[in-house]
C-alpha cells in the first residue's frame, strides 16, 4: 500500500529504532522500550491500514519515536 520508496524508508526507520533501543541498554529496560514501540507499531500501522492515518502521519510517527529512543 506504501510502494516500495516508502516501504524502504519505513524499514529503514523501524531497523533504526531497533538498533537504538539495543545500543541504549541491552539489558531488561530495552524489553519494555521494544514492547512499547511493538504497540505503537501496530497501532499506527493497522490506522493506515484501514485509511484513518495518512502515510505522512504513519512516517512522522515512526521518526518521532526514534527521537525519543
Amino acid at each position: 500500500k506504501m510502494g516500495e520508496k516508502y516501504s524502504d524508508r519505513f524499514l529503514s526507520i523501524v531497523s533504526d529504532i531497533m538498533d537504538k533501543i539495543g545500543k541504549k541498554d541491552p539489558k531488561r529496560e530495552s524489553i519494555a522500550v521494544v514492547l512499547d514501540f511493538v504497540e505503537i507499531l501496530f497501532i499506527i500501522m493497522h490506522y493506515y491500514d484501514k485509511g484513518i492515518c495518512t502515510r505522512k502521519y504513519f512516517i512522522k510517527t515512526m521518526k518521532d519515536f526514534s527521537e525519543f529512543v
